[in-house]
């Protein structure tokens, strides 16, 4: 019997998993990947974050820090220039940055099941019961569901569906020279929004950050 199993490692749940075990709860962190895995994202972490969190800065999880960059509306033409003396944003590298909080949940004692999907929750009135894809089962006081856009939790629970628009992404990254990222995106490292690029709907950015070049198109 667990007091916490937490469904999804991603940031939000290994956060969860970090700070419940810290307070001595006995907590299992469950995933369907193993930890490194790549996800797309661009990695931008708002001055807010850090500042609540100060631990990704402490345990060496930021790449680069973002002190502003260029919003472009429908061309190259029409643009918005944001600078600031201290950082807006930090950016992390997905694949290193959720292995680093799974582990300090895991440090914390939290108990870790990685490469394992959950394929059923049953709630009664005093608990809950987790199954993963090897028969195995787990029951818990809690269950939190960190699971994502199809979340199983969500559903288990006859909790309503997310009701989004579906969109496309397309991203790449691309390990490039520190010193030609310095020359055209500055020591700063700039960053740049596109809005609805040539007439398209949707958005894409780039983020530079130590030595990669973070890009996404999303439709």
């Amino acid at each position: 019997m667990y007091d916490v199993v937490i469904v999804g490692g991603g940031p939000a749940g290994s956060t969860a998993a970090k700070f419940l075990a810290k307070q001595k709860r006995k907590v299992l962190l469950i995933d369907k990947s193993r930890f490194p895995r790549e996800k797309p994202c661009g990695g931008g972490l708002t001055a807010k974050v850090l500042k609540e969190f100060p631990y990704v800065k402490k345990h060496d999880l930021i790449e680069s820090y973002t002190y502003g960059g260029y919003v472009y509306a429908k061309d190259m033409n029409n643009r918005v220039e944001i600078k600031k003396d201290t950082p807006i944003m930090a950016t992390v590298l997905r694949k290193k940055f959720d292995a680093g909080l799974i582990q300090l949940a895991v440090d914390q004692g939290c108990t870790l099941v990685e490469g394992k999907k959950v394929v059923d929750i049953m709630f009664s009135k005093n608990h809950v019961k987790t199954t993963i894809d090897t028969g195995e089962c787990f029951e818990s006081k809690v269950i939190i569901g960190s699971d994502g856009m199809w979340s199983l939790t969500r559903k288990k629970a006859g909790l309503d569906p997310i009701q989004n628009t579906f969109a496309i992404s397309l991203l790449n990254e691309y390990k490039i020279d520190e010193q030609l990222i310095d020359q055209y995106f500055s020591p700063k490292r700039y960053g740049h929004l596109h809005l609805k690029l040539n007439g398209l709907a949707g958005y894409g950015w780039v983020f530079s950050k130590k030595n990669i070049l973070t890009s996404e198109l999303v439709k």
